[in-house]
């Protein structure tokens, strides 16, 4: 096993996304030599896969590939993230709300809530440049999710989003040949950014730079101000105690080749499911951090996402023009609350809103034997990447204008369990345990709610066929089971983040979170993190 060649650093990062970069950030800010270890390549641009030029290991990461989506399948719940540099900055919807007092009512650290928050959540909102979608700029999906929002008694916001805005600089105006500007928030780096273009490619990766993902501001900061090491392809396998720290032993996914490397400190931002199965590896398998509390992989979360659409709509709404989500119903109740969004996509993708359909091709590849068998990934791509060629070359007046995705979040029961299953002859697998059961009332609501939407629109409604038909919920919100406590018998670390049992290891990233919130969780785990940082530096 080769040693790594750097000198010694004084924080070791694990994973690049919102947790690691903002502590990445604050801990070269203090003068810290910092290395960050990212288990995914660095993309920009054309770099971003795209049907039907990408193959599917552009697309899927699985222990061999270096794909842009990690999909996870996990008996009644299936985890959809993503890997490289900037982490999940890079597909989400750039959705930034501040989780509201109920959010906090259970399991969190005592005194922990909005107020606690509040300096931290504005600093990430100033740092990452949120405002909402521009009322001077129409974009039709928008205005008819209000509309309909109004029409059933709801109350619309604009929430915050994370995106580089141009009142005067639209797609419809200027096609899509990017405007790069220079370092356009002001931070002394050397980043450019286009204005967005409304191409409703969020989910993608955005080839223009206008998502404010933290590669470009919290990550370029540290490593082009402060000197931070940011090496991706470097994919950790696991974390021992050493004389003065920590030695990570990682894999460099280009020659397989397995390194160690060593530092006083080390923060796990990994993601939520893959902080899970370090941490448990080291503890149960590798029995390198034994002492871990058994809470770990414990109060697992969807946050309540549910994926659902409408089909055949009255009037076209260009689900692609526009950023992914512009527009939230909050709901709130006795004991319950969640947000409804309207969503979009990307052209190049359109193809794929059909396999919501029971009866589509696409969701027959989908639903046949065992979902996410690596042979059955190659056919579902072979699929789509048929249709998609398809659809290549279309003018936009030929493409399904008269669609709508939706997105349901809010607080799910919050049961689940990660942890390892035991296999005779071979390495123990991942399993997360999870029964919408409890849950299941909140669900009914939101699909209640969507119908109401779906029917206003005149459209008809449709929910995934992971849902309708198997009973499995998709999540791309994955929190919890390394959570933030008052005491190790309830999480895995203490309220600043600092793993029971273990000076100067932290977590940070959406497996900190102890509970779902309700809202996008994006700009909460970045305020906690904010605030492991700051104690970190402080002390």
């Amino acid at each position: 096993m080769a040693a790594s060649d750097d000198p010694q650093p004084d924080a070791i990062v694990i994973g690049s996304g919102f947790g690691g970069a903002i502590t990445a950030c604050r801990l070269a800010e203090s003068g810290r030599k910092v290395l960050v270890l990212e288990r995914g390549p660095r993309r920009s641009g054309e770099q971003f896969p795209r049907f039907p030029r990408s193959g599917v290991r552009d697309w899927m990461w699985t222990s061999q590939w270096n794909g842009f989506w990690d999909f996870r399948p996990f008996g009644r719940i299936v985890t959809l993230t993503s890997s490289g540099v900037g982490g999940g900055s890079h597909a989400y919807a750039n959705v930034h709300l501040r989780a509201p007092q109920i959010s906090f009512r259970d399991g969190w650290p005592q005194g922990m809530g909005p107020e606690t928050l509040a300096p931290y959540y504005e600093t990430v909102e100033k740092q990452l440049g949120v405002r909402p979608f521009p009322e001077s700029i129409d974009v039709a999906k928008t205005r008819e999710f209000t509309r309909v929002g109004r029409a059933i008694g709801a109350h619309p916001i604009r929430p915050n989003l994370a995106v580089y805005f141009d009142e005067e600089y639209t797609a419809s105006e200027h096609g899509n040949v990017p405007d790069y500007r220079q370092d356009p928030f002001g931070f002394g780096i050397d980043v450019k950014q286009s204005p967005c273009l409304h191409t409703g490619e969020c989910d993608l990766g955005c080839r223009f730079g206008a998502k404010n993902t933290v590669d470009l501001n919290y990550l370029a900061i540290a490593e082009q101000k402060h000197g931070a090491t940011v090496q991706p392809l470097s994919e950790v396998l696991a974390i021992g105690e050493e004389a003065g720290g920590y030695r990570v032993i990682y894999r460099d996914r280009t020659t397989f080749e397995r390194k160690t490397v060593s530092a006083p400190l080390v923060m796990v931002s990994a993601g939520t499911v893959s902080s899970n199965e370090l941490l448990l590896r080291c503890r149960d398998e590798f029995h390198s951090l034994p002492k871990l509390s058994p809470a770990l992989g414990t109060h697992f979360s969807g946050n309540g996402d549910f994926l659902c659409g409408a089909l055949n709509t009255d009037k076209p709404l260009d689900p692609w023009h526009g950023p992914v989500i512009t527009t939230a119903l909050p709901y709130e109740g006795d004991g319950f609350h969640f947000y409804l969004q309207e969503g979009g996509y990307a052209p190049d993708i359109a193809f794929i809103v059909a396999a919501m359909h029971p009866s589509s091709a696409l969701s027959g590849k989908l639903l046949k034997g065992p979902v996410g068998h690596i042979a059955r990934l190659r056919t579902f791509h072979a699929e789509m990447a048929r249709l998609a060629q398809e659809h290549k070359g279309l003018e936009r007046k030929d493409l399904p204008a008269n669609a709508m995705i939706f997105l349901g979040m809010g607080q799910d029961a919050s049961d689940g369990v990660v942890h390892l299953k035991r296999r005779i002859g071979r390495r123990p697998k991942l399993k997360i345990d999870w029964d919408h059961t409890a849950s299941r009332p909140m669900f009914n609501l939101m699909e209640m709610e969507f119908r109401r939407i779906a029917k206003e629109l005149g459209g008809v409604y449709v929910a995934s066929p992971l849902w309708s038909l198997l009973g499995r919920l998709v999540t791309v919100h994955p929190l919890g089971g390394c959570a933030i406590s008052d005491d190790e018998s309830q999480g895995v670390a203490n309220p600043f983040g600092e793993v029971w049992n273990y000076k100067n290891l932290y977590v940070a990233d959406g497996s900190a979170i102890p509970r779902s919130l309700g809202p996008n969780p994006s700009l909460t785990i970045s305020a906690v993190a904010e605030r492991t940082a700051e104690h970190i530096v402080s002390n």
